[in-house]
């Protein structure tokens, strides 16, 4: 699943819980607002993520 995925956690499971909760809420044009917001801020989250990974985890082996 990490071949294909970097990050499965965000786009498996924390978008689709947000996609079920406005379709839950019946919440179309809020999600349809604040979707390209959210995932903007899952992109940035990522880039950090990976730096920290290149730059501190696997070159101090924890």
């Amino acid at each position: 699943m990490f071949k294909l995925f970097k990050h499965p956690n965000y786009y498996l499971n924390i978008f689709p819980e947000l996609i079920g909760l406005a379709m839950l809420c019946h919440a179309k044009f809020s999600f349809i607002l604040l979707a390209p917001i959210y995932l903007i801020i899952i992109f940035i989250r990522i880039k950090q993520e990976n730096r920290v990974l290149k730059e501190i985890i696997i070159p101090n082996k924890f």
